[in-house]
């Protein structure tokens, strides 16, 4: 079952979902040079980021199962900015 969160404020709400069940992975490409040859590669990393939600004023959203155990979350509710319907 979603989650459903109102936000309650006149203002914007953006809460990062920052726990282990959210985070994806994002691959990132640069092109660098070696100084020693002169030569330029591609150098492919892979980076690990946390996706954030923003809820408008007055708006209702839908979260996935166990957004709460997010801290960011947790601390919009706590601090009554977000409710949940």
């Amino acid at each position: 079952m979603a989650l459903k969160l109102k936000n309650r404020t006149k203002r914007l709400v953006e809460v990062n979902l920052d726990h282990a069940d959210f985070m994806t992975s994002v691959e990132h490409q640069s092109v660098e040079h070696n100084p020693a040859t002169g030569m330029k590669g591609v150098r492919v990393s892979q980076r690990r980021v946390f996706p954030s939600v923003m809820v408008l004023a007055g708006e209702t959203k839908n979260f996935p199962d166990g957004a709460l155990k997010a801290p960011s979350v947790k601390a919009a509710v706590d601090r009554q900015e977000l409710r949940e319907v």
